[in-house]
């Protein structure tokens, strides 16, 4: 009865604050003072170590370019989720980055308010180097949530996307995307039902197969797919997704669990993240030419 219950109050906000036609202004840098965000989340004393190492691989113009100042929640989780790119950047199953005829695109699938995406940005100018342009696309099934100050996704990360080269972010389903992309991060996704519940969306919205085929259908041939697991538990589940994949699918993708959990030198996170980096090649047995 509680969770028939918690289900219809989340249908009712769902579809009240992603439906609401209110104007979301974007909120500017200057509103994302020290809030209880980042008190709460962040280690102290600062990781001067791990940022020195980010500093070393990114190169201090890049980040200086790119990332908020870490008193704000945009600056503190950019700086976490670069670490994490870091990591993927040095496994050695990594790709070069393929050479499209158009601007390299990146999908971030499932971006909340997309606090993170200058570390999206400074991981994409590093690894095309500069030779070709990029586009940076951030998604989300829940951008009128709004947070406890009363403020939207949509709003909080406008004002982020605005101080962004080449990155736009927008409300929509991204099982009804139809462009390719060369790259797409899926950070955290729902493989299980209970948490999505628990976070405040419809249990109609828990399509975890569904939206892991869309990703690797979505991608271009030497495309890669990066996904980070909440716990031990998610990554397990989630590798049984990939395992009922459709056959197709599963012949042209590979998919490598890393082996240690990611660090978290910048925010306490309770649980440990699970990463896995996967690949799209061309079909192992592909059908004779004519």
């Amino acid at each position: 009865m509680f969770r028939l219950l918690k289900n219809w109050i989340n249908i009712l906000r769902f579809n009240a604050e992603n439906k609401s036609k209110t104007p979301k202004k974007p909120i500017p840098p200057d509103q994302w003072a020290l809030n209880a965000s980042v008190q709460k989340h962040q280690k102290q004393p600062f990781a001067s170590e791990a940022f020195n190492q980010l500093e070393t691989h990114f190169t201090p113009e890049k980040l200086t370019r790119f990332l908020p100042p870490a008193t704000t929640w945009a600056g503190l989780e950019s700086l976490q989720t670069l670490e994490w790119l870091s990591v993927f950047l040095h496994h050695p199953a990594f790709p070069s980055p393929p050479k499209p005829a158009k601007p390299l695109r990146w999908l971030d699938v499932g971006s909340k308010n997309f606090a993170y995406a200058p570390a999206l940005a400074v991981f994409l100018q590093h690894w095309i180097n500069l030779e070709i342009p990029w586009q940076l696309t951030g998604i989300e099934l829940d951008a009128g949530r709004l947070d406890a100050q009363g403020i939207s996704r949509t709003a909080y990360a406008n004002g982020i996307v605005n101080l962004l080269p080449n990155t736009t972010y927008r409300s929509g389903d991204m099982l009804e995307e139809t462009q390719q992309y060369e790259g797409i991060s899926l950070f955290l996704p729902f493989v299980f039902e209970d948490p999505l519940v628990s976070w405040g969306l419809p249990t109609q919205q828990f399509k975890p197969l569904a939206i892991l085929t869309q990703c690797v259908s979505l991608l271009t041939q030497g495309g890669v797919l990066l996904i980070i697991n909440l716990t031990p538990e998610e990554a397990a589940q989630q590798e049984q997704l990939f395992q009922q994949l459709p056959d197709a699918l599963q012949q042209q993708l590979t998919w490598v669990k890393l082996e240690n959990p990611l660090p978290n030198s910048f925010i306490n996170w309770q649980y440990e993240r699970i990463a896995w980096l996967c690949t799209k090649h061309p079909p192992l047995h592909q059908p004779p030419s004519a």
